[in-house]
């Protein structure tokens, strides 16, 4: 435990309750510009680490620029709600088992790499006390998931056969139709 407890939890919860929608929303942009700041800190960080000859000037501008911060500040909520999808996916997807094992693996690597990561975020949204701390961990761990999912299904499309289940299942189906000749 990194200092977190049922109390803390019960305590954001409490703090959740007493807010209106216009304060939920500003705490929540909040914690995403800030989450979005610590990746950009990240991002400049890891840029600096290239060499000149290999493209680290042109990396590091791009990692200092507005821009760069822009694209973080939505990408960030995207990730999130990616995150989110994929769980309903693997929830509710007709894939096989071992496909939704593998997903379950991606998304549970990509969390636990974006609540690492969201240390940033959690540390930035703790100007809100709390809620902030939890918005930014939250936003990192589902953002991780996301990204998670999407490597995972990557990698299955690559290294598979290339077909949807629904391909699979015409494909059967159609085999089944003319007694096992495809």
């Amino acid at each position: 435990m990194i200092g977190h407890s049922i109390n803390d939890t019960e305590l954001a919860l409490d703090a959740l309750k007493g807010m209106s929608l216009e304060q939920l929303l500003a705490s929540a942009g909040s914690a995403n510009a800030r989450a979005a700041g610590g990746a950009h800190e990240l991002l400049m960080r890891a840029a600096d680490s290239v060499p000149l000859k290999r493209g680290g000037a042109t990396l590091s501008r791009f990692a200092g620029s507005p821009k760069a911060l822009g694209i973080l500040k939505v990408a960030t909520p995207l990730a999130a709600a990616g995150g989110v999808l994929g769980a309903g996916d693997v929830l509710f997807g007709g894939d096989s088992l071992a496909n939704k094992a593998m997903d379950t693996a991606g998304m549970a690597a990509g969390a636990w790499g974006g609540v690492k990561g969201a240390a940033a975020g959690a540390a930035a949204g703790s100007v809100v006390p709390v809620v902030g701390t939890a918005a930014g961990a939250i936003l990192g761990g589902l953002a991780g998931a996301g990204i998670g999912k999407t490597a995972s299904d990557g990698l299955q499309w690559l290294f598979g056969d290339k077909k949807s289940a629904e391909q699979r299942r015409m494909e059967e189906a159609l085999m089944a139709l003319r007694g096992g000749v495809i």
